[in-house]
């Protein structure tokens, strides 16, 4: 069966699962360049100002585009919202049928999913496969097999990531700006891209120095 890759990123109310909610969902497919974005709202929600404030997330009034139009509705009920994006959302991500979707994102597996997972009514089919490809981890294992700072690391990936997206999506770069959920997502790509890219320099190491193992993951743009 093969695998098919989502990058995926929520905007939410706050870090805890079954307390706060996701207000914004950005997704892109990998392979595709296809994207999705959505708004939620909610009738009750616990908000999280650190949250607010680190995401720059106005509650009120959410940031960027909504390419959802089609099921966002402020005269609808907010469960009735819930349930029209979750139909469009499960359509959307499993137009590959028979493909397990893996989702890639950072902190993706402890996180998104998770939170996304917790407003996930009863009785529908989950769309995700239980692998998901972390970001974090993949920095991980360049600052250990580069002999690097983390820290480093991760500001290269993500000025390179950013500097990417701001090239080959200038719309939607100055349409939505950063701290978005589809801007996330796209950066998601980008940064897999310069992780592999990295990566891919570490197995020609190998080759012609004989040093650090081979990392068997390849990507192309």
């Amino acid at each position: 069966m093969k695998e098919h890759i989502v990058s995926l990123d929520l905007e939410t109310t706050g870090l805890e699962v079954g307390v706060h909610k996701p207000i914004s969902i950005g997704a892109v497919n990998l392979s595709t360049r296809q994207y999705f974005y959505c708004q939620l709202e909610w009738d009750n929600i616990t908000i999280s100002p650190e949250a607010m404030r680190i995401n720059k997330i106005d509650i009120i009034n959410p940031p960027g585009i909504n390419s959802c139009t089609q099921i966002y509705n402020r005269s609808l009920p907010a469960n009735r919202v819930l349930h029209l994006f979750i139909d469009t959302f499960t359509d959307w991500i499993r137009r590959h049928n028979n493909s397990k979707i893996i989702a890639l994102g950072v902190n993706v597996g402890s996180f998104d999913l998770k939170m996304l997972k917790s407003i996930w009514p009863d009785g529908k089919s989950w769309p995700f496969h239980y692998r998901s490809i972390d970001l974090n981890s993949l920095m991980f294992v360049i600052a250990e097999t580069h002999d690097r700072d983390f820290d480093e690391v991760k500001k290269q990936v993500t000025e390179t990531a950013w500097d990417k997206f701001k090239e080959n999506k200038p719309y939607l770069a100055k349409e939505i700006g950063e701290h978005h959920a589809l801007a996330d997502a796209w950066w998601n790509i980008y940064a897999l891209q310069e992780c592999t890219k990295i990566l891919k320099l570490n197995k020609i190491a190998v080759k012609f120095m004989g040093k650090a193992k081979p990392i068997p993951f390849d990507f192309e743009e």
